[in-house]
């Protein structure tokens, strides 16, 4: 167990750093501070989860009974009366666990993670694009200006200097003592306290000074539309109960997600009793090539995942379909535990 906590970690923790990567442009073109981004990304976690799980448990179990084949330490059991189905019981156990973990990601805590995920991004991308300014850092927005604000809290500052370029080609250059972002029907906006504005004329090159007591000046402009659905951030219930005027495109990809809701825990079993069937099922060791119930297992498994790719893909262009992806992984475990129970009534070590 100790060494399937250890594996999901790492591979959790790996799949996390390479899709950390895909949020540096988020990074650096909004400010986003590191606070803010290690928050949207862990969001993510659970989805990684869920995918790494099934993997490592089937990669744990595999390489523990192949070390233990190896060490003569199954031989020495299975010669002292136990049969395959009892020497995989702590394996189909310790499945089973994970196969309940899966079930709780898949029905619940991906769901909420991504529609949490999703919302937030879309409220950095599109509402708060201004929001993430930090404080003495010369932050430049995606509308070409410039804000640099010496102490923040929040949505106040504190010695607010801002320089952007008119369509006329004028610059100007505004300072004030505070400032306060606001959220309007207008967009974003930032309300600037005690200052000066400065402007310099592109023909002649000279200087205007006006002072002013408050100012309000637009930051980023309000969203152009409204967030899209994605089907992996509604609860199955949802995806079961789909609108009637749904387009066909739609339907077929929703309830595609449905069934692979209800599919995915089961290849975590499914992967664990492949593995089992490979090392306990095989010839024995003496009249085997080393690794290779290995080499056999994971084609096996890189096969039923194939599979499930590609039938994915296919169920939701027709909905009709759609049982078959829970069909699929139900197919290799009774397959499965047919080897098992069969070689544990006979004497024979061969499939």
């Amino acid at each position: 167990m100790k060494r399937l906590v250890f594996l999901t970690f790492a591979g959790v923790l790996l799949i996390w750093t390479i899709q950390s990567l895909h949020f540096v442009g988020l990074v650096s073109s909004h400010g986003m501070s590191l606070k803010v981004f290690f928050q949207l990304t862990s969001f993510l976690l659970p989805t990684f989860l869920n995918i790494i799980l099934p993997l490592s448990t089937f990669a744990v179990i595999l390489f523990t009974y192949e070390r233990l084949t190896s060490d003569r330490e199954l031989t020495i059991l299975q010669g002292s009366g136990l049969s395959p189905a009892q020497l995989s019981l702590p394996a189909i156990l310790c499945a089973f666990c994970a196969l309940t973990i899966g079930y709780s990601l898949t029905l619940f805590a991906v769901p909420a993670a991504y529609h949490a995920f999703h919302k937030k991004e879309f409220h950095i991308r599109n509402e708060l694009g201004g929001l993430f300014l930090e404080e003495g850092v010369f932050n430049r927005l995606p509308n070409g200006m410039t804000i640099y604000v010496q102490d923040k809290d929040e949505n106040d500052f504190k010695g607010a200097l801002i320089e952007q370029t008119e369509k006329s080609g004028e610059r100007i250059i505004l300072m004030a003592e505070s400032g306060t972002l606001l959220q309007s029907a207008n967009g974003l906006e930032l309300l600037l306290k005690n200052g000066s504005r400065q402007t310099l004329n592109k023909n002649d090159q000279t200087l205007s000074f006006l002072g002013f007591g408050e100012k309000m000046i637009a930051i980023a402009p309000p969203p152009t539309g409204q967030r899209s659905i994605d089907a992996q951030e509604l609860s199955l219930s949802e995806l079961l109960k789909l609108p009637q005027n749904l387009p066909p495109v739609f339907t077929g990809k929703f309830y595609a997600e449905a069934y692979e809701r209800l599919a995915s825990p089961l290849y975590t079993l499914a992967f664990s009793l492949i593995a089992l069937c490979w090392t306990l099922c095989g010839p024995p060791r003496g009249d085997r090539k080393p690794y290779r119930p290995v080499l056999f297992a994971v084609f096996s498994m890189a096969l039923l995942l194939s599979a499930n790719l590609l039938l994915r893909s296919f169920a939701s262009l027709h909905p009709d379909f759609g049982g078959a992806l829970l069909a699929l992984p139900i197919l290799p475990i009774l397959i499965a535990l047919f080897i098992l129970f069969k070689h544990s009534g006979s004497s024979s070590h061969y499939p």
